[in-house]
């Protein structure tokens, strides 16, 4: 056969096969998700929210800005315009975590060290948050009202039924000591009486010494 007759037939049969291998490959739907995160009321200014897909898919992410908005991405998500970066349509389980600011860092210049956790501590695993939401394609606003963490003991804090230091609070005073020179028998027993009849035979023998 002619080789020039064979290059419109090679052309075409690689047209139609790559027509079939997209017409195999389902399209991702994507969508925006911006929203705030609150506690107890207050917008928060600190902190990161992260969606993970509850069957498969990319993780999501943003970082809480100081006016408590937020704008998820996957990876690096459109960097012109976060607020346009897109996440794949589905359900997903949701975690935040907010830290109180910190004065301490990492050495002698280094990045601050984060402060205490101060949203509650389910919400920080994937596995104890009970927030779920399902990302639409299109825009997604979703705002988060958590709770706040639980104040953490301290030493002046004891438990119900204790003093601070450790004694127990219902613990009756001990039995007062036993009073001085009584012993477990009880107080000494006083010295008994002479015998009169000794003392007579006693004079008795003196006097027949005498004469």
């Amino acid at each position: 056969m002619n080789r020039y007759l064979l290059l419109p037939l090679a052309v075409v049969a690689a047209a139609v096969a790559a027509q079939t291998t997209g017409c195999g490959t389902p399209s991702v739907e994507l969508g925006t998700v911006n929203g705030t995160v609150l506690i107890d009321g207050e917008l928060v200014d600190s902190g990161t929210v992260t969606f993970s897909p509850v069957v498969e898919g990319p993780t999501a992410s943003g970082r809480v800005r100081s006016d408590g908005s937020y704008a998820l991405q996957v990876g690096q998500g459109d960097i012109n315009n976060p607020d346009a970066s897109r996440v794949p349509a589905g359900e997903y389980i949701v975690t935040v975590v907010v830290n109180a600011p910190s004065t301490e860092t990492l050495g002698e210049g280094g990045p601050p060290l984060p402060g205490p956790r101060i949203t509650a501590e389910k919400y920080a695993s994937a596995d104890t948050s009970d927030l779920k939401r399902t990302v639409e394609p299109g825009a997604n606003v979703f705002a988060f009202e958590l709770q706040r963490a639980e104040p953490a003991a301290t030493e002046d804090q004891a438990p119900d039924g204790e003093s601070p230091d450790g004694e127990g609070a219902d613990e009756q005073p001990g039995e007062p000591e036993a009073a001085a020179g009584e012993t477990e028998a009880g107080p000494e027993a006083s010295s008994p009486e002479a015998d009169p009849t000794e003392a007579d035979a006693t004079e008795a023998k003196e006097a027949e010494g005498n004469s």
